[in-house]
């Protein structure tokens, strides 16, 4: 009995410890849809073993099933909220993304142990039916985010060389919002033409508020000019910074590009900016436009605009 017990509890050890020391995925859509997915079967995987593990403590043995999976759910719960709480002291937040997914995990497993265990209360097929596709079309649920992730990557490199084109849906799933609320809409009039559809970004109170394209098409050989398309539908003018980096960043400003931009009220204006530029921003080396790692779009402090579309970013021969 005790050999078991320690089995399992080393195995949930390993298990727990490749939660809370795991890599979050980083820029990576693919990776971090990936981190966010393994927790399902990781959890799982950690209630048939506290299962397992209960089945050979003497007072649990003989009670129902439905009580063990009880027991076992609720320590996967426990478990699934400390190992949040444990990613507190190393930089990273507790995730209520992740405890969910903790909890999906525990809860479709036990359906999918349920489906072929013959134990009182489970002994008719039809029960074990039900059990087995429900347990599946929920792992099936948890794990449609690659398919979206897959499709992005496709979008992303059926797109290039756009880097945003939300008339066609290029660049979406890899933005993320510092300070504002975004949303892909018809281009209002006056400003609609052949551009359909952009990126409206409304600016709340804070340092810095905008976008980052956290995964953009690395490699820029080729091309001379990086093209950005805005749209200024406000009263007021609109001044913006575009900052984009490399991996080589070391994270100080002189060691990427940076530039600012300022749109008339009521304006739709396209900006032109040279690689070579790029190329030249940090000052003590060349900026690789082989492994471009992200484009930073902000209000600058100057500005009190509150909205701005972004219709497109190109790069252009």
């Amino acid at each position: 009995m005790l050999s078991r017990v320690l089995v399992a509890l080393v195995f949930v050890g390993l298990l727990l410890a490749a939660v809370v020391f795991a890599p979050s995925g980083g820029d990576s859509l693919w990776l971090r849809t990936l981190h966010n997915f393994a927790h399902v079967p990781i959890f799982g995987a950690i209630t048939w073993a506290a299962l397992f593990a209960l089945r050979s403590v003497p007072a649990l043995v003989s009670r129902p099933p439905v009580q063990q999976y009880a027991i076992a759910f609720a320590v996967a719960a426990f478990l699934g909220g400390a190992t949040e709480l444990a990613q507190v002291p190393s930089g990273r937040d507790a995730s209520w993304m992740d405890l969910c997914n903790d909890l999906l995990g525990a809860a479709t497993f036990l359906a999918l142990y349920a489906a072929f265990e013959r134990g009182a209360g489970q002994r008719h097929a039809a029960a074990r039916t039900i059990y087995f596709i429900g347990g599946a079309l929920v792992l099936a649920y948890a794990a449609s985010p690659h398919a979206s992730a897959a499709i992005a990557y496709a979008h992303r490199a059926n797109g290039f060389p756009a880097i945003a084109d939300f008339t066609r849906g290029v660049g979406e799933e890899f933005i993320s919002t510092r300070f504002t609320s975004i949303d892909v809409e018809p281009i209002p009039e006056p400003w609609a033409s052949r551009s359909q559809r952009a990126l409206r970004i409304d600016f709340y109170p804070g340092s810095w508020p905008g976008i980052e394209f956290t995964e953009p098409p690395p490699n820029w050989q080729g091309y001379r000019t990086l093209q950005v398309e805005v749209i200024n539908p406000t009263s007021v003018e609109l001044a913006f910074t575009i900052r984009i980096d490399d991996r080589q960043h070391n994270g100080r400003e002189a060691d990427r590009f940076v530039r600012a931009f300022e749109v008339a009220p009521a304006t739709r204006a396209i900006f032109s900016i040279p690689l070579q530029d790029i190329e030249s921003a940090p000052r003590d080396r060349r900026f690789d436009l082989t492994q471009v790692r992200r484009i930073i779009m902000f209000r600058s402090k100057t500005s009190s605009a509150e909205r701005m579309y972004l219709v497109g970013m190109r790069l252009k021969k």
